[in-house]
């Protein structure tokens, strides 16, 4: 009895419930013992995923800003008359 074995470059293993699967750079290959079936597919690559800020966080950014912008603004003019 053997858990693995390899096909040229591929290396097949055994999930234990009679699908040996082996994957390469672009493919997912799957292989059932009970029908016979290779079933070839693209590999699922995984994605980096990116923080992407709300935009109610730029809104928010924002109404800080202008806020600071018009107190100083008030302690300027108030000061000068």
């Amino acid at each position: 009895d053997f858990s693995s074995v390899s096909a040229g470059s591929l290396q097949f293993t055994d999930d234990d419930a009679g699908i040996w699967s082996a994957t390469n750079d672009s493919y997912l290959y799957l292989f059932s013992e009970s029908t016979g079936q290779l079933t070839v597919s693209p590999a699922v690559q995984q994605l980096e995923a990116l923080s992407i800020p709300e935009p109610s966080t730029y809104a928010l950014f924002g109404l800080g800003a202008l806020t600071l912008i018009m107190v100083t603004f008030r302690k300027v003019a108030s000061s000068i008359v």
